[in-house]
């Protein structure tokens, strides 16, 4: 069996598998199970069968698989990016609604109190470092998709 060397970034992976992947039929088959547990499977969550919240997850799963849909759909559109001043072309803000909705997806309360304790925490310093630290990996990245790109000569040994 080859053994194949495995990506170092989980973003290279998952624009490798977009590539691949046929993320609309995916949905599909899974909203089709989400269909097929609220009609037959609900009644048994928690009583020994399904996992309590099994359902819930399952519709996380097809919102996640839509969201994928969107990414591949612009990873293969052409498009412009506008270019802003001074060379760059790309900013990105978080904005304290971005938060009580992260709240709200993890079952906390989506407060100003609980928006206040995570921007007074490392969180948000988190958030700003690994934002930096993966766009420059998903930057990289996305140069695959990039037809044309010319190549530095390699000097000759």
């Amino acid at each position: 069996m080859k053994k194949t060397k495995s990506p170092k970034n989980p973003m290279t992976l998952l624009i490798q598998l977009l590539k691949k992947t046929d993320i609309a039929s995916l949905a599909y088959v899974v909203e089709d199970r989400l269909e097929d547990y609220v009609q037959w499977a609900q009644p048994y969550e928690g009583e020994g069968g399904y996992a309590e919240g099994t359902g819930e997850r399952l519709s996380q799963a097809v919102e996640f698989l839509n969201r994928l849909e969107e990414i591949k759909s612009l990873l293969q559109t052409d498009g412009i990016v506008p270019q802003l001043e001074d060379g760059f072309f790309a900013v990105i803000r978080w904005h304290e609604d971005d938060i009580k909705h992260a709240l709200a997806n993890r079952g906390y309360l989506a407060n100003k109190s609980n928006v206040k304790r995570v921007l007074n925490s490392r969180a948000g310093r988190t958030l700003v470092d690994l934002s930096i630290e993966e766009g420059w990996a998903i930057l990289e990245d996305c140069l695959d998709f990039v037809d044309g790109l010319e190549q530095r000569k390699r000097r000759s040994s």
